[in-house]
C-alpha cells in the first residue's frame, strides 16, 4: 500500500513537471516568434507607410479606409507591422533596438531548450547598453540617417551628454 502512495505522488510530480516544461517550452516559442516578426517588421519598414496611415487611428483597423491603406504599405506585416517599426525605430532606439529584439529570440531558445537562463540574462543587458550606446553615437552624428539609426532615446541621450560634457567629452565617453 505504502508503495502505491509513493508510486502515486511520483506519477503527479512527473505530471506537474511536463506541465511546467510545456509552459516554457511555449513561452520560448512566443518569444522567438515575436522576435522574428519584430526583425521583420524592422528591416521591411519604408518612411513613405507613415504618411499613408497617419490619418487612421488605432482602432480603424476594420474600416473601409484602413483596408485601401493597408494595400498600399510596403511594410510585409501590413498596418501594424509598419506601425510598430516606426515606433521602435522614431520613438525608442532606431535600428539598434535590432540588439534588444534578438535577445529575446536568444531567451526564447534558452527556455525552449531548457538550459540556464543566466547566459540569456547577461546577453540581454549587454545588448541593452550597447543599443543605446550604438543609438546615442548616432544621435551625435549629423549624417543623413542618423535619424533613424539613433531614435528618441539615442538623441535626447546625446543632447544631455552634449550640454553636461560638450561634444568630444561625448564622444570619449561613449
Amino acid at each position: 500500500m505504502a508503495t502505491t502512495i509513493k508510486q502515486r505522488l511520483k506519477n503527479l510530480f512527473v505530471r506537474a513537471l511536463d506541465r511546467s516544461m510545456i509552459k516554457r517550452e511555449l513561452a520560448g516559442i512566443a518569444l522567438m516568434l515575436g522576435s522574428l516578426f519584430m526583425v521583420s517588421a524592422i528591416i521591411s519598414y519604408h518612411p513613405d507607410d507613415e504618411a499613408l496611415y497617419s490619418a487612421l487611428r488605432w482602432f480603424d483597423v476594420f474600416s473601409n479606409p484602413a483596408r485601401d491603406t493597408a494595400d498600399a504599405i510596403h511594410n510585409h506585416f501590413g498596418l501594424f507591422g509598419a506601425r510598430m517599426a516606426n515606433f521602435l525605430i522614431h520613438f525608442v532606439l532606431g535600428y539598434p533596438v535590432l540588439l534588444l529584439i534578438s535577445s529575446f529570440f536568444f531567451w526564447g531558445l534558452s527556455l525552449v531548450r531548457a538550459r540556464s537562463l543566466k547566459p540569456a540574462l547577461f546577453f540581454f543587458l549587454y545588448s541593452v547598453v550597447m543599443a543605446i550606446d550604438i543609438a546615442t553615437m548616432f544621435g551625435l552624428t549629423s549624417l543623413a540617417f542618423s535619424d533613424v539609426m539613433s531614435g528618441a532615446i539615442g538623441r535626447m541621450l546625446a543632447a544631455f551628454l552634449i550640454t553636461t560634457i560638450g561634444f568630444s567629452g561625448a564622444w570619449v565617453l561613449l
